[in-house]
Parts: C-alpha cells; sequence; structure tokens
C-alpha cells in the first residue's frame, strides 16, 4: 500500500516536470551546442528536453546523434531504439541506429535499420548511402559472411 501511495507522488511530480514549451527551449540550446561540436552539453540540454517532453522521439534522435559524435555508440543506440519506439515512422532513428551499428561492425544488423528506413521513404539519401556501405562492407568481413550464411536456411 505504501509503494503504491510512492509510486502515486513520484508520478505526479515528474507530471508537474512535463512542461513542451521548456523542452523546446532545452532542445534548442542542446542543437545550438551540437552545431558548435560542444555534444557533451548538448546532451545535457537535450537530456533536460527529453525529461520535460519523454514522448518526443527527436529528442532522443538528436542526443543520440552527440552519442554518436562521442563514439558512445551503446549508448546512441539505446537512444535510436527509443526514438523509434516513439515513432516508427521517424526515419533518422533507422539512419542513426544504422550508423551506430556500422560502428559497433554489426553491418547485418545496420543493414536491416537501412531497409526498414528505405520503406518508410525510398528516396532517403542517408538510408541509401548506409545500406550500400553495409553491404560492402559486410561482403569483405568474414565474420558477417558467416553470419549471414549460418541465418540462411538453405545453409542449415
Amino acid at each position: 500500500m505504501v509503494t503504491q501511495i510512492e509510486k502515486t507522488l513520484k508520478e505526479k511530480e515528474r507530471m508537474k516536470y512535463i512542461n513542451p514549451e521548456k523542452a523546446l527551449e532545452e532542445k534548442t540550446l542542446g542543437n545550438d551546442l551540437f552545431s558548435k561540436g560542444d555534444y557533451p552539453n548538448a546532451i545535457k540540454h537535450y537530456s533536460e528536453a527529453i525529461l520535460r517532453n519523454p514522448d518526443d522521439a527527436k529528442l532522443f534522435s538528436n542526443r543520440a546523434a552527440c552519442y554518436q559524435k562521442l563514439a558512445e555508440f551503446q549508448l546512441a543506440l539505446r537512444d535510436c531504439d527509443k526514438c523509434i519506439q516513439l515513432d516508427p515512422n521517424f526515419v533518422k532513428g533507422y539512419t542513426r541506429r544504422g550508423l551506430a551499428l556500422i560502428a559497433m561492425k554489426e553491418f547485418s544488423k545496420a543493414q536491416a535499420a537501412y531497409e526498414k528506413a528505405l520503406e518508410i521513404d525510398k528516396n532517403n539519401q542517408e538510408a541509401i548511402e548506409g545500406f550500400k556501405k553495409c553491404i560492402l562492407s559486410s561482403s569483405s568481413n568474414p565474420d558477417e559472411v558467416r553470419k549471414r550464411a549460418m541465418a540462411d536456411p538453405e545453409v542449415q
């Protein structure tokens, strides 16, 4: 009973903190810092924006871009996944996911992300280029060739 009351109070506190206008201000500050190459401080502002508006997929996508610039690919991937969960039709969520996976040498997973982006927007240049890069990289990577072979039902 006490834990339910605590949960309710915490949820009320969280809801008081939600403020889309303040989130937009924080996003704008984050965008400005990102354009200046100050990725750690941009992350702080995007994180604050996310706290203020946790249902905005673009905020997670923007923070993922910062994490990628800092070579924090696992964190970028986590934010891309949240972005996609919030807005499955937002192409940048998939292209940024693909970019993070390429950096992690997960070419087949990256290819799947780019394929999904192309299902949404077949003319998206970032998705087209990323998809091509995956094909080239995976065809020359023995581990990826082995993974594809093991996933092929005819090989098994």
